[in-house]
């Protein structure tokens, strides 16, 4: 290694590295029940789904919208759509991390208006801490 570490620098970033954190909020539900589009629903200055995924970006550092990329992607977070569709909340989360690469996914249905970034860093942060493979 050279006295400005350029060795090591071109050996250990020549990769990308794996992200520790990934958000995601389940918005690819029917809304049978409600009769309309409940991630659309306003939530003080914003919507459900908007809210949502700043709390989510916030505890994370990244956010993905698991639903139908026509209906949502215009809304400035990649959306995807389910992988199984039909198959619930469920189906969404099997999409979730089929497409992560990172180490902790954070997966937040779309109809949870009162969670708090603070509240996700600290399920993250248990998460972290507890040595499983989930918490749930």
């Amino acid at each position: 290694m050279d006295a400005e570490g350029g060795e090591c620098f071109n050996r250990c970033y020549h990769f990308p590295m794996e992200a520790r954190r990934a958000g995601f909020v389940l918005a690819g539900g029917r809304s049978s029940r409600m009769g309309r589009d409940k991630a659309r629903l306003p939530y003080g200055q914003d919507t459900f789904l908007g809210h949502i995924a700043a709390q989510v970006l916030a505890a994370a550092g990244s956010v993905s919208i698991i639903g139908e990329p026509e209906r949502y992607s215009g809304l400035g977070y990649t959306a995807v759509g389910d992988l199984t569709p039909g198959c619930g909340p469920l189906g969404g989360v099997v999409t979730a991390l089929q497409m992560s690469q990172a180490t902790w996914n954070l997966v937040v249905a779309c109809d949870m208006p009162d969670v708090t970034e603070a509240f996700l860093v600290s399920l993250l942060e248990a998460a972290e801490r507890s040595g499983g493979d989930c918490l749930i």
